[in-house]
């Protein structure tokens, strides 16, 4: 299986037991689900529980449960908010992807030569997924609540949640 860590802080955000798609060579798109929680449970299906196959019971209201994305939930990641765009970029966006460009260059990923073109495309990218709707985002740091981290972003797609994040900003590791 592999983990997708933060490169800043070294959370991690999500894995490969998620179906993801690529986009633009840069944008992990992972659609995710949006369950219900209740603190101490453990989940049935992790046991090989099919609750669908058992008696229904009585359908009482439990104000213990809340609604949470899978995602968000099984990574422990923290919801941030930023009061408009101009926020985001200069609170976040600018340092991680200053962070990302360190990383991609000391890896060798990224060449000093094509640092510009890069940016420039990279820039092209992030107002495409992330300025262009960003109204209608909610967003989601790791649990160490690094602020220069990665800020993975949550979209609607088919009223269905669909997490967003950076592929230049993640680490994959092998567990």
């Amino acid at each position: 299986m592999l983990v997708f860590k933060d490169i800043v802080s070294g959370d991690e955000m999500c894995s490969d037991a998620y179906k993801y798609v690529l986009k633009d060579d840069e944008f992990y798109y992972f659609p995710a689900e949006l369950k219900q929680y209740k603190d101490g449970d453990i989940d049935d299906s992790l046991l090989g529980g099919n609750k669908s196959a058992e008696e229904p019971g009585d359908d009482v209201v439990d104000p213990n449960v809340k609604y949470m994305i899978d995602i968000v939930h099984d990574f422990r990641l923290v919801e941030v908010q930023f009061s408009n765009k101009k926020d985001y970029m200069a609170t976040n966006l600018k340092p991680f992807i200053g962070a990302v460009k360190k990383h991609l260059i000391k890896t060798n990923q990224l060449e000093e030569g094509k640092v510009k073109e890069w940016e420039g495309a990279f820039q092209k990218k992030v107002k495409t997924h992330l300025l262009d709707v960003f109204s209608d985002l909610q967003f989601f740091v790791g649990e160490s609540m690094d602020s220069t981290g990665m800020v993975a972003a949550v979209n609607y797609e088919d009223d269905k949640p669909v997490v967003i994040m950076f592929k230049s900003g993640l680490i994959e590791e092998k567990q």
